[in-house]
């Protein structure tokens, strides 16, 4: 990950496990680029940042009314903006889709989302906001 990204990160997200949440996943979506001409790379990779998100969804405040997961969709924007904010990074990760083709994807069950997060969780506790 590119250190402007993680500046952002640690500058930008107050809490400890958002922090956490987000490392993982700007290191996830830097993998469609790092890998973008390797088809077996690429699918692991996409799999890898579907988890990254889980957690995203799971490790940020939601809400009881839409969009639900606000806080987390806008820094999951922010980091791909970020991400992929050169022409050559942009194609790289355009490139990349085309391995994913005709794949099948499912969702996660809400309840599940924790798993996603390859860190620990100890002492987290999920802010539902109103």
């Amino acid at each position: 990950m590119r250190p402007d990204v993680r500046e952002y990160i640690e500058s930008s997200l107050t809490s400890i496990y958002e922090r956490q949440a987000a490392l993982q996943f700007a290191t996830s979506i830097q993998g469609t680029i790092d890998f973008w001409d390797d088809a077996v790379k690429i699918k692991k990779q996409a799999l890898t940042t579907f988890r990254a998100m889980d957690c995203m969804w799971y490790v940020f405040p939601t809400t009881k009314n839409f969009p639900y997961t606000a806080k987390a969709d806008a820094v999951i924007d922010e980091l791909k903006a970020r991400t992929y904010n050169t022409k050559e990074r942009s194609l790289a990760h355009v490139r990349s889709l085309k391995h994913l083709g005709g794949e099948v994807w499912t969702s996660t069950d809400s309840k599940d989302l924790y798993k996603g997060c390859d860190f620990s969780l100890n002492g987290f506790v999920p802010t539902v906001l109103p």
